[in-house]
């Protein structure tokens, strides 16, 4: 219900224009890559295989080798000294490190983050070779 106003005080004037609001974005946003539309591979090491990584278009592990969205691993560290956060942190940081003999995993040289691209060299049974890439999610 509106009250009239006395004829001496002025009226509220209406809002001019468009009234900017802030785009909903959520708190966990800083942790997740942002959208691309190709993939791009800068400054792969010499002896890295990169023919097909650069340029491609992204698809999902469905498309591609199968259903891998999430994948939750434990492992006890029963007698560690590290805590969780501190192995998380150095597995990040080494990645490429833990991988098996003759496979090649070609991240940043500062560890893997959301947004990165990795190129996977791999060795497959029969001689064979397989490369491929990632785009850390």
């Amino acid at each position: 219900m509106s009250v009239p106003m006395p004829p001496d005080e002025p009226k509220a004037q209406e809002p001019v224009g468009e009234v900017e609001t802030a785009a909903a974005v959520p708190r966990d946003a800083e942790h997740w890559a942002k959208l691309v539309s190709t993939i791009d591979v800068t400054n792969a090491p010499e002896g890295a295989v990169n023919i097909n990584v650069t340029g491609k278009s992204l698809v999902s592990p469905i498309q591609g080798f199968g259903k891998m969205w999430q994948k939750t691993y434990k492992v006890p560290l029963r007698g560690a000294e590290a805590s969780p956060e501190e192995v998380i942190k150095e597995w990040k940081a080494n990645f490429p490190s833990f991988w098996p003999p003759r496979n090649f995993f070609y991240g940043g040289l500062t560890g893997i983050a959301p947004g990165d691209v990795a190129l996977l060299n791999l060795s497959m049974p029969g001689r064979l070779k397989l490369s491929t890439g990632v785009f850390v999610l």
